[in-house]
Order: structure tokens, then sequence, then C-alpha cells
């Protein structure tokens, strides 16, 4: 019984460990809709995510753009101002 327990155990750790993962810094806050997938035909390609950077001014905010393939390795990244109504 011992010997099964610690086999399950392992064998948990071991997919625990292979958990991917990206790390953003500066991020001011960043929500659920601002992360997502990119599908092609049902196959994942990859990931997006979308955050808030600053006010540009007046009417105009500063967002930041990422994009990462199905590894999470990123791939692009680029700001982008949208302008407020």
């Amino acid at each position: 019984m011992k010997k099964t327990s610690i086999i399950v155990l392992m064998a948990l750790f071991s997919l625990v460990s292979f958990a991917q993962s990206l790390e953003y810094t500066g991020v001011k806050r960043l929500s659920a809709r601002s992360l997502g997938e990119i599908y092609n035909n049902d196959e994942l390609k990859g990931y997006y995510t979308f955050f808030y950077l600053e006010k540009a001014d007046k009417k105009n905010s500063v967002y930041h753009i990422e994009l990462a393939d199905n590894n999470l390795n990123k791939t692009a990244s680029f700001d982008t101002i949208v302008t407020g109504k």
C-alpha cells in the first residue's frame, strides 16, 4: 500500500512539473478577457494577451499585445493606441 501511494504521488508530481506558464512584469491590470487562444480549423495555434499600459493623452490609451505559440514561446509583441469615446 505504501509503495502504491508513493508511485501515485510521484506520478502526480511529474504531471504538475510539466505545466507551462508565461510571466509578465510591469502589468497593472490583467483580466480573464485579456487572455485567449488562437485557433485555425479547430487546431490550437497559440495564445494572445491584451492589457492596458498607460494613458497616452487625454483621449488615447496605450495597450500592449503579446502573441505566443502553442508551446508558450513568445513570438510577437507590440503596443497599440486605442482612442477613447
